[in-house]
């Protein structure tokens, strides 16, 4: 993202309101690595919490039907909404409290701290490196899974403080600034000339 969109956003981060219930967005390939089934599986168990509002779970995959059958069985809250632009998934960060993401394996995902100029709060998986970026209740969760599977009430405990999730929303947004394209475009430059 450009540096301009952080003085677009800043309005939005600091007005967000987890009071009246969270929106949660899930952005990837929508596949079994990139962790989607457990997505579905801690919905699965924190349906009933009465402020979890949604699950908007946006990408392209090669079993949509799939997953929209599965999501469909687990709750109303879930929509499988596949590819869309920019424009759009800017506009699910702005109504969307966290980013939940639980990748086996991963790179840097970019949409970290693409949700996060948004004060989109990243619960994320604790794969390699995460946590040079995430700091656990401070600017996002780190989740850990145990023989594969995770403890749902540490989701539901996160969920439920509401103080931390907006100290973590702002957090993630001042991160967020160290990873403009404009940032990006200068490391390349200054690794080419120097």
């Amino acid at each position: 993202f450009k540096n301009e969109i952080i003085k677009d956003n800043e309005n939005i981060v600091h007005e967000k309101n987890f009071e009246n219930g969270l929106n949660l967005v899930f952005v990837g390939r929508v596949e079994k690595n990139k962790g989607i089934d457990d997505v579905l599986k801690v919905f699965q168990k924190i349906e009933g919490m009465k402020n979890i509002n949604s699950l908007k779970i946006v990408g392209e995959s090669k079993r949509e039907k799939y997953y929209k059958e599965k999501a469909t069985m687990i709750s109303s809250k879930i929509s499988i909404l596949g590819s869309l632009n920019r424009k759009d998934i800017f506009k699910i960060y702005a109504d969307s409290h966290v980013l939940i993401l639980l990748s086996k394996s991963e790179g840097f995902p970019k949409v970290i701290m693409e949700a996060g100029v948004f004060g989109c709060v990243p619960i994320v998986s604790n794969f390699s490196g995460i946590s040079e970026i995430i700091k656990h209740g401070s600017n996002g969760f780190i989740m850990d899974s145990h023989n594969s599977k995770y403890h749902y009430k540490d989701f539901q405990l996160v969920f439920e403080d509401i103080d931390t999730l907006k100290v973590c929303s702002i957090n993630i947004f001042k991160k967020s600034h160290s990873f403009t394209y404009e940032k990006y475009l200068l490391k390349i430059k200054n690794a080419i000339l120097y």
